[in-house]
């Protein structure tokens, strides 16, 4: 359901992007700030998300993974996800497309947070209450980061998930050609947010 959820919320809010022009018109400065910003989030989120799998990829169902980005937090690819789609709401030059990126990961997740650590708890039970314990939910805490000498990858499985890593980049990309229609007419902006 998480998936289904996480593709129509997208779905909707490409909607919103698409027929909406921005109130705030950055020079060029501030549009290249934009995009700095953007690029920096997105790709922050592309490595942090591939760094995510390398560990998880393979073992998720199998064993508790507590090394990685696993060590600085329980959730860190909701975390890099989250990181990613505000870098790509900034592409909007809007404060409303940002800002419901932000409210929508503070309602959702942290439910699903939930639920899918009843799940871990039921399967792993005591370590993963130790793990829970030490380590936190969601925003990472550098210091706690473990990491061993080395890890034994799935290739094939973590080839799987390397396109959730690199949609982010893509989207700034046909967020700047949608603007670039906007900009030549080809694309009305029934909307204006803010």
């Amino acid at each position: 359901m998480r998936i289904l959820f996480t593709r129509l919320y997208v779905t909707l809010l490409a909607g919103l992007i698409l027929f909406s022009g921005s109130h705030w018109q950055p020079g060029p400065f501030g549009r290249a700030g934009l995009l700095l910003a953007a690029l920096a989030l997105t790709s922050g989120a592309a490595v942090g998300r591939l760094w995510c799998s390398l560990y998880i990829a393979g073992y998720k169902k199998s064993c508790l993974v507590t090394d990685g980005p696993y060590a600085m937090c329980r959730n860190p690819l909701y975390f890099f996800s989250m990181l990613g789609a505000l870098g790509v709401a900034l592409m909007t030059s809007t404060l409303t497309v940002p800002l419901l990126v932000l409210i929508s990961f503070a309602i959702y997740y942290p439910q699903v947070i939930r639920a899918e650590e009843a799940d871990l708890t039921r399967i792993h039970g005591a370590p993963f209450v130790a793990y829970r314990s030490r380590v936190p939910a969601f925003f990472p805490s550098w210091k706690l980061l473990v990491e061993p000498p080395s890890y034994e990858v799935k290739p094939r499985v973590f080839r799987k998930h390397m396109g959730s890593a690199v949609w982010f980049i893509l989207a700034i990309g046909l967020i700047s050609l949608l603007q670039a229609a906007r900009t030549a007419g080809w694309v009305p902006s029934p909307w204006i947010l803010y």
